[in-house]
């Protein structure tokens, strides 16, 4: 997301729409999508790898083999999401 807009990536294209992420997040399924980042929303089906940043958070490698931040503000709400608590 840069402002208000967001390229969602799905299925190998990319669409463009003028949302805000926060009104994505409560349009998605919060049983398949995650708030990882200010400007990162992810599904949680296609996280293929979890390792630690620097930084205190954590990086997501998906199946498309992008890299994805985890904020420190999101890390706790992810790991509970996926039971690493």
């Amino acid at each position: 997301a840069d402002d208000y807009v967001v390229k969602i990536h799905y299925l190998g294209k990319v669409t463009v729409v003028r949302e805000s992420l926060k009104k994505l997040e409560t349009i998605f399924p919060p049983e398949h999508f995650i708030r990882t980042h200010k400007s990162f929303i992810v599904n949680l089906s296609k996280i293929i790898e979890i390792e630690n940043d620097l930084s205190g958070g954590l990086i997501l490698r998906l199946a498309d083999a992008s890299e994805i931040p985890v904020s420190k503000l999101y890390k706790e709400s992810l790991s509970q999401k996926l039971g690493l608590v």
